[in-house]
């Protein structure tokens, strides 16, 4: 095996070649050392490298995200209505909550368990838009009649 040499240049016969080949080329003298230079460059090949890691940092997380961020699947709406919006909607343990903006028909909403039961508000108030339904886990099919004469469904899924 050959062994590797090492080179090793005074730092004032570096900064004199460099000038000299600066002055061959007809460039102005470099006020700056050679070191001065090179101490420069190692900054930005650091910074590069910094950079580099934040942004494989941030390209994870990216990816990651959606494994911590699920969407709702267990309330979805089957048809919607331009006239009514459902604005917001919460399932507690033993009751679902959503908030209706609209010309919903308050008193006429009812949900319809899978086996055929009924289940009807505990509270509609049209003043503040708010549906209470009791719930205990199973799957309910929410109509909500407007004053227009349409029906939105909605659906909450079993979440036992």
């Amino acid at each position: 095996m050959k062994k590797k040499s090492n080179y090793r240049l005074d730092k004032e016969k570096a900064d004199e070649m460099l000038n000299n080949i600066l002055d061959t080329c007809n460039l102005p003298p470099t006020s700056d050392t050679l070191e001065t230079d090179m101490l420069i460059h190692s900054l930005q090949r650091r910074k590069i490298f910094v950079f580099k890691i934040i942004a494989i940092f941030f390209l994870i997380v990216a990816v990651i995200s959606p494994l911590f961020f699920k969407a709702d699947p267990s309330f979805m709406l089957i048809n919607s209505s331009k006239t009514v919006v459902v604005a917001s909607h919460m399932l507690y343990e033993d009751c679902f909550v959503m908030t209706l903006s609209g010309d919903a028909d308050f008193e006429n909403i009812y949900a319809k368990k899978n086996d055929g039961a009924l289940v009807y508000p505990d509270q509609a108030d049209s003043s503040s838009g708010v549906v209470i339904l009791p719930y205990n886990g199973d799957a309910l099919n929410i109509y909500i009649p407007t004053k227009s004469g349409e029906c939105i469904q909605a659906v909450l899924n079993e979440t036992k």
